[in-house]
């Protein structure tokens, strides 16, 4: 991590007093708060879902959004941190980003204001690691998951990343290896969240934002038997939809399409382009189980 993109002290304390000015102590007290917290891997579409989670509150400007993309947006040192590395801007204030969540949670939670918190909810999240302080403050807790599968994620990245340089010359990226820790370690805490009861209601959504799991839990006992880890595990393992696919491969052509009108370097296309034989081929193979099936579907 480069130190300098860091805030100072003073500069970070001056920036946590304007959030809690401008985020929180505008926003009305709770005598029954909620927090839904939206996980998933990056690029995987948490941002759609959290629009959707503004339908469980009458007054959604009276909810505390925290949002990475949002606290990235407003640190003063990001230009700074984009000029080291576009591709992954946020490695370099990622500290600062942090510590900002667990302010801005803590803050909530001393005021009993309803929150919505955007992250991959892996062990080693900030969000993750305050949902026991969140329930033992009264909080009704409310786990909202996005399952769907790495390639349908890493073509998510691209396409942002992409959308952003074509309207305002920059992006914002993650690497692979920081995707690939959040798809695999979402995994673990899903497993721990439900074996430990760390919600009151928690449902797993797939590509399309369709429910496709719902449990609770109640005094430390579940509604039912806990299956979130192998409903995500197969929904994202599962055989795509002939549609699916030809979906897959439209989006693809597309950020393509973008990379190419903006003189991208020919190794950086070349890489993007691996990606996706690399899914195609996948599929392919899958299709040996499933071309009874997709016959049926081109027919």
């Amino acid at each position: 991590m480069d130190e300098t993109n860091l805030l100072t002290e003073s500069e970070y304390n001056e920036m946590s007093a304007l959030f809690v000015q401008e985020f929180i102590l505008p926003l009305e007290s709770q005598t029954e708060p909620v927090a839904i917290l939206i996980g998933g891997q990056w690029g995987s579409g948490r941002s759609n879902l959290m629009n959707l989670s503004k339908q469980d509150f009458n007054d959604f400007s009276s909810v505390l959004v925290i949002n990475e993309d949002e606290l990235r947006r407003i640190h003063s040192k990001r230009f700074q941190a984009i000029s080291v590395d576009q591709e992954d801007m946020s490695s370099f204030i990622e500290q600062n980003i942090n510590q900002w969540k667990q302010d801005l949670i803590t803050k909530a939670i001393q005021q009993k204001v309803n929150v919505v918190i955007e992250d991959t909810l892996t062990e080693n999240d900030i969000s993750f690691q305050m949902i026991p302080s969140l329930i033992d403050a009264g909080y009704r807790v409310i786990i909202r998951i996005m399952a769907v599968n790495e390639s349908v994620s890493l073509l998510g990245i691209r396409e942002r990343y992409e959308y952003q340089l074509e309207i305002s010359g920059f992006g914002q990226s993650v690497n692979r290896k920081k995707h690939d820790l959040s798809y695999v370690g979402l995994i673990k805490s899903l497993h721990r969240i439900e074996s430990e009861c760390l919600f009151h209601e928690i449902e797993l959504f797939n590509r399309h934002f369709k429910k496709i799991y719902h449990n609770k839990c109640s005094n430390h006992q579940l509604f039912n038997e806990p299956r979130g880890v192998m409903v995500l595990v197969h929904e994202r393992d599962r055989l795509w939809t002939l549609e699916e696919t030809i979906q897959y491969i439209n989006s693809f052509d597309k950020v393509l399409k973008k990379m190419d009108n903006r003189g991208a370097d020919p190794y950086e296309v070349i890489h993007v382009y691996r990606l996706q034989k690399e899914r195609i081929s996948k599929e392919l193979l899958r299709l040996k189980g499933g071309s009874a099936k997709l016959l049926r579907e081109v027919n």
